[in-house]
């Protein structure tokens, strides 16, 4: 359910942003496999899942099926159950089956049909892995200096978080952050649909700052399906210092981060991590030089 009182309904879209948020505060995943039952229960003969299910009516968002496929591989990263997903992998050639009927002479996806729901915007700007490197940082650079580019909402920050994190440019994030800092002046306890005008107060789908401070500036995230192992690769752009405690399948990860400004005026961070036993980690540091740690040891070390 994505939000208590509002809609009240399990959206794929939302439900997989949910099931990752829960993933960095919880080890328990009944939530997230019960999620993935429901939508294959969903499936109409076309080859999509309903855009809300279950419910009174049926109602298709043709987007929101490839959030199923999404989140389907991040429940297996999370816990390793192969034989839980492998039930639903005939629902994702369906799904990518109807995506590829709909590739026009241009060797585009045209109209899907349904609600073609992307993001809250009058119209859309849409990044899909078509530039790389340098090419890469200059389309999302202009994407955010340009003012007649449609920024993301809410629903889609996370998205636009993790293109920025890929091409290094993560401490653009900051300003997008100033969102969710204001939320408090707004009179918002909790994080509203929108962060402007909306209709939603409590919608879950906003929360992507637990997933960031705990996945991306902490870094902490599985490396391999069912934390086979972890990988720590903190991303301390536009903050100091960062300290808590990360629950894994395989036990609790804490760590604390430290930075000082040297002569310089470059920071120095000191990082010390406790590993809980049996989970065994790689640590990138900002040099993009790796460290193999073991489990049930703390480790303290500056970069």
């Amino acid at each position: 359910m994505d939000c208590p009182y509002y809609e009240q309904m399990q959206f794929p879209m939302d439900t997989r942003l949910q099931a990752m948020f829960t993933y960095c505060v919880s080890t328990d995943v009944r939530l997230a496999r019960k999620a993935l039952e429901d939508y294959h229960c969903s499936m109409i003969p076309e080859g999509l899942i309903h855009g809300k299910y279950p419910s009174a009516y049926p109602q298709i968002i043709s987007t929101f099926s490839l959030h199923y496929i999404y989140m389907l591989r991040e429940f297996y990263e999370q816990t390793g159950e192969a034989e839980t997903v492998k039930k639903y992998l005939p629902d994702i050639d369906m799904i990518l089956t109807y995506y590829d009927r709909k590739i026009g002479d241009d060797g585009l996806v045209g109209r899907l049909g349904y609600w073609e729901f992307v993001d809250w915007q009058p119209a859309w700007a849409v990044l899909n892995g078509l530039a790389y490197g340098d090419k890469a940082k200059t389309v999302l650079q202009h994407a955010w200096e340009e003012e007649d580019v449609l920024k993301v909402t809410f629903s889609t920050s996370y998205e636009w978080f993790r293109a920025l994190e890929k091409v290094g440019l993560y401490s653009m994030t900051e300003k997008d952050m100033e969102l969710w800092k204001g939320l408090p002046a707004l009179g918002c306890t909790t994080c509203p649909e929108t962060p402007g005008d909306t209709r939603s107060d409590c919608h879950a789908w906003s929360a992507l700052p637990i997933y960031e401070m705990i996945r991306t500036m902490a870094g902490i995230s599985p490396e391999g399906a069912g934390w086979q192992k972890a990988r720590i690769h903190p991303h301390m752009d536009y903050i100091p210092d960062l300290e808590g405690t990360v629950v894994t399948p395989k036990g609790t990860v804490r760590f604390s981060y430290r930075s000082e400004l040297c002569g310089t005026g470059e920071r120095k961070y000191t990082y010390q991590i406790t590993m809980p036993e049996g989970l065994d980690v790689v640590f990138a540091g900002r040099d993009g030089k790796e460290k193999e740690l073991s489990g049930g040891e703390t480790y303290r070390f500056t970069l």
